[in-house]
């Protein structure tokens, strides 16, 4: 398309956009093969990498408390893996090669994500903890995606596809808890 267009190795993903009207968007940086290093900036801006080897590291997502970072390893299998900035220790979340997307709860005590465990893209979560499995939270339409949770945890905010390929932005909020109640919200 254009020379020095970032593009991922791993999943041939070009970040660039072309308008209705012939108008090109991108993003520029080198072919991405896959490692990335996670790196801290503190308030006054001075930038400090995190102890981990580079990898092909997506979707960082501080805890709420500051404690952890949930991240997502993509490559031929994805998983997703917590990082505890006290102890210096990293937990592999997932074992199944096909999660994506994590995403902490408001309280910190679970990891909503995305998986396709079921054959297509559901959402599921787990606890921080590993205390328990992980547990399928709706098989309501594909390609789930989690994308924010209401700050008293009651409400998650997602987006999925509908069988006509266009997508809608849903919540689900938790009525008890294993049952749901899902309210449509039109995407736009």
């Amino acid at each position: 398309v254009v020379d020095g267009l970032f593009m991922s190795a791993n999943t041939g993903m070009a970040a660039f956009a072309i308008s209705s009207s012939g108008h090109l968007v991108y993003a520029a940086g080198p072919q991405e093969r896959g490692t990335r290093v996670f790196v801290w900036v503190d308030a006054s801006g001075r930038k400090t990498p995190l102890p981990l080897k580079p990898s092909s590291y997506l979707h960082p997502r501080l805890s709420p408390d500051g404690r952890q970072l949930a991240y997502e390893v993509e490559g031929a299998s994805h998983d997703i893996f917590s990082y505890d900035f006290t102890r210096g220790t990293t937990t592999r979340m997932s074992l199944d090669g096909a999660s994506h997307w994590p995403l902490w709860t408001p309280d910190g005590g679970r990891l909503t994500f995305r998986s396709w465990k079921t054959g297509t893209m559901t959402m599921w979560w787990m606890p921080g903890d590993q205390s328990g499995p992980p547990q399928l939270l709706t098989n309501q339409g594909s390609m789930q995606s989690p994308e924010s949770w209401s700050p008293d945890g009651k409400h998650l905010y997602f987006c999925r596809a509908l069988q006509n390929n266009s997508k809608e932005t849903m919540t689900m909020e938790e009525i008890e808890a294993t049952k749901y109640d899902i309210v449509r919200i039109p995407f736009e």
